[in-house]
């Protein structure tokens, strides 16, 4: 392009030829503000793909293994770095074969025995779930959502998506035993899980004084001035507010699918804090406070049979059942400041 017209009143065409981006690649963008024709007519810009790339654009050339510490390619007997097309350059990927390839990577066990060789022209390894590498030598990892990433197809679509990417991007994998290293703060096959605080080594968390639970699970213990109540947490679905419900992944690389969870601590009662470390304490009346009463509360019961019973609840706790005479005796579970239950004739 070096000299090249680019624009002309007459009209030009140029064409672009990407020698070292290889696949299909994303259309140029080609901003024509700068540009005048005339006081009548406008100026035209366009860009059309009039060849779509196919050059393969994998690491190592797929004739390699990636050091991932380093980001430099191990290649595989008769292979070394290339100029892209074949022959012997610097580019650093395993794209040049020093010899005619006439089988799979590991010629005496092909593939590692962990995949299958396609033979002629590309003498390439399809490898079995679970294995990766030219040669089908390394373990993969448990797959899941991916808690930090880019949008994937769309605005505010990230890791809801249902792309999956090993360890969930919050652990590195470990290739010969194919187990996740997560990192600080996240546990699970695939770090998919968010740790609960509060845990010592060979301890449960939350100071083995409460439950470790996801949002959703947490929904179901919910109360309102002690009782229970029916509330959900991302029983709605694709509600954006409840995101973080637990997020289930569908598409997981391992026999059950895996969950992306949020997760704290449900504290046993007599307990509190993030970690419920911390004690609680008894509450009562304030003693300076003056003209307040205590609750009461009326039970009227109309019932035909002699021998009826009755059992009540409070604040999640029931009492055993309780016998139609008028006060409830020392042997029943609860004490009611007034009681009255009439059998009717």
């Amino acid at each position: 392009m070096n000299g090249q017209t680019l624009c002309s009143a007459s009209s030009t065409l140029t064409k672009i030829d990407f020698l070292q981006d290889f696949g299909d690649l994303p259309t140029i963008i080609a901003d024509g503000d700068g540009l005048r024709l005339s006081s009548s007519t406008s100026p035209r810009v366009s860009v059309t793909e009039t060849r779509r790339g196919t050059k393969e654009n994998e690491s190592c050339s797929n004739r390699g293994i990636c050091n991932e510490e380093l980001g430099v390619c191990s290649c595989m007997d008769y292979m070394s770095t290339s100029n892209g097309y074949g022959l012997e350059g610097q580019r650093g990927d395993c794209g040049y074969a020093s010899q005619n390839i006439v089988d799979c990577p590991n010629e005496n066990s092909p593939c590692n025995l962990h995949g299958t060789c396609r033979g002629k022209p590309t003498f390439r390894c399809d490898c079995q779930q679970g294995w990766t590498g030219a040669d089908c030598s390394l373990l993969t990892c448990p797959f899941g959502k991916s808690w930090f990433g880019r949008p994937t197809s769309g605005d505010d679509y990230a890791h809801m998506s249902d792309h999956t990417v090993e360890c969930s991007n919050m652990g590195i994998c470990n290739r010969a035993t194919g187990a996740c290293t997560c990192m600080e703060g996240f546990e699970g096959a695939a770090c998919n899980l968010m740790s609960c605080p509060g845990k010592q080594p060979n301890q449960p968390a939350c100071s083995d004084r409460g439950e470790c639970l996801s949002m959703s699970q947490l929904a179901t213990h919910a109360t309102r001035n002690g009782d229970d109540t029916s509330f959900t947490y991302g029983a709605t679905p694709n509600n954006h507010f409840t995101w973080d419900f637990d997020m289930v992944c569908k598409t997981c690389m391992l026999t059950l699918p895996l969950e992306l969870q949020v997760q704290g601590c449900m504290c046993h009662e007599g307990f509190a804090g993030y970690d419920c470390a911390l004690s609680t304490c008894a509450s009562g009346d304030n003693p300076h406070t003056e003209g307040q009463v205590n609750e009461i509360q009326s039970l009227y019961c109309k019932a035909t049979l002699s021998t009826g019973r009755i059992t009540v609840s409070f604040r999640r706790q029931s009492s055993v059942e309780l016998t139609w005479r008028p006060y409830p005796g020392p042997g029943d579970a609860v004490s009611l400041n007034r009681f009255a239950c009439r059998l009717a004739d």
